[in-house]
């Protein structure tokens, strides 16, 4: 993983594995653009994946990113906005939308998104749901990433967890099944079934 600098009041919470609590008003987490150009940074190019666990306590009718490379056309990924067509999904920052859903996940509740891209084709899947495919083989340029934030005035309100991205490598249908399986026991807590002792 990479180091990021807790801004304006997150809070880490040991639950679940561990998360960040974001309070939706003016909190967020900044991992900084390498240096290098042959180091980590957040230009997505060919083949990628982003995946992140969530727990949402409240949407507006605003946007409320998860994860956000701040500079025109980087990525975007979280709640959209009502007014650019609503759902959940990702967008190039200060472009359009890409790919989104219909509906906005369950609030108070853990779940998984992916979006990632095979071969010029991007794909989203909500809690091992594949949603929807388009083409789409644009360059996202790096810069740096915010959690919980898109450097304006827009906030996620809930819980972020294992949030991770992948350069140069797509996830398959079977990929996302499999994080999933492994993950799903940490953040659902199923109430048990219980058959009848007469």
């Amino acid at each position: 993983g990479h180091d990021g600098v807790l801004r304006n009041g997150v809070v880490h919470s040991a639950d679940h594995g561990g998360s960040l609590v974001f309070d939706g008003v003016n909190d967020n987490v900044l991992v900084a653009e390498a240096a290098a150009a042959d180091d980590y940074d957040w230009q997505l190019a060919g083949d990628f994946a982003i995946e992140c666990w969530f727990n949402p306590s409240s949407f507006s009718a605003a946007w409320a990113p998860l994860a956000v490379s701040t500079v025109t056309g980087g990525i975007w990924l979280g709640r959209l906005s009502e007014a650019s067509g609503g759902g959940f999904g990702l967008r190039a920052l200060g472009i359009q939308n890409i790919i989104q859903s219909t509906t906005l996940p369950s609030l108070d509740a853990w779940h998984q998104v992916v979006v990632t891209r095979n071969g010029g084709v991007i794909s989203l899947y909500l809690d091992n749901e594949h949603i929807s495919d388009v083409n789409d083989a644009r360059t996202f340029p790096a810069s740096d990433l915010l959690i919980g934030n898109d450097g304006g005035s827009s906030y996620f309100h809930g819980k972020i967890s294992s949030l991770k991205i992948y350069r140069d490598k797509g996830l398959t249908a079977s990929d996302v099944l499999r994080t999933y399986a492994v993950l799903r026991g940490i953040y659902i807590i199923e109430t048990p079934r219980y058959a009848p002792l007469i």
